[in-house]
């Protein structure tokens, strides 16, 4: 459930994560736990931003974002492709093989 962020971003139905999405966007050991709030609410407002563009019920996207490798010394680039589907009270959001 994205309810911490989705009424903010402009949602108007409740927004539903599914867990693999969630997983990928889990903090790696030198992460904190911010930096997974922030890819989500970042994964969110794309998914919002194309629904408001689009207007259609179902859509994928692609969503790019850089992890901090504190260890390392760098920012990896991760992508994830994401789907989206709007029912008649509930947006789903998750992994284009969660559909």
């Amino acid at each position: 459930n994205a309810g911490w962020a989705s009424a903010c971003l402009g949602f108007t139905k409740k927004v539903e994560i599914s867990q693999s999405l969630s997983d990928a966007l889990m903090p790696t050991q030198a992460d904190d736990e911010d930096d997974h709030d922030q890819q989500l609410y970042n994964a969110l407002w794309m998914a919002h931003h194309y629904l408001v563009l689009d207007q259609r019920p179902s859509f994928s996207f692609t969503f790019d974002f850089l992890r901090d490798d504190k260890i390392n010394g760098r920012f990896e680039e991760h992508s994830l492709r994401l789907h989206v589907e709007e029912k008649e009270q509930l947006i789903l959001l998750g992994l284009l093989q969660d559909f």
